[in-house]
């Protein structure tokens, strides 16, 4: 529910582009503000990686049976997309602000809005 919690307010502050860049950037330094907690990012991160683990875990599982029915196809390869998302999505994330020294904001550092 936590890491729920989290994605809904992430993909509220993109949303937040559609009304402007200033009131994305805005919301996005008000949640840095909790989410960037050492702890609550520590916890959200651990969420992250018992997802991806719980997710290969079925995978696994899932080979085991007779697959044949469409929403079982379904689960294994939204588990196994949602697995390979996060891993790549939190780790160029995390990559970019611990060894490039980058803040992660798209605006800032991709496209460089001008002042």
């Amino acid at each position: 529910m936590l890491l729920g919690a989290f994605i809904a307010c992430h993909l509220i502050n993109h949303a937040a582009l559609f009304v402007s860049v200033e009131q994305h950037i805005q919301l996005m330094e008000s949640l840095r503000t909790v989410y960037r907690h050492r702890w609550i990012e520590c916890v959200l991160l651990l969420c992250v990686l018992l997802q991806v683990i719980s997710g290969v875990y079925f995978i696994w599982e899932r080979r085991k049976r007779n697959r044949t029915h469409w929403l079982s196809k379904l689960q294994v390869v939204s588990g196994a997309y949602l697995a390979f998302f996060l891993l790549n999505h939190v780790g160029a994330v995390l990559f970019a602000r611990t060894v490039s020294g980058l803040d992660t904001n798209a605006f800032d550092c991709a496209y460089a809005v001008p002042k």
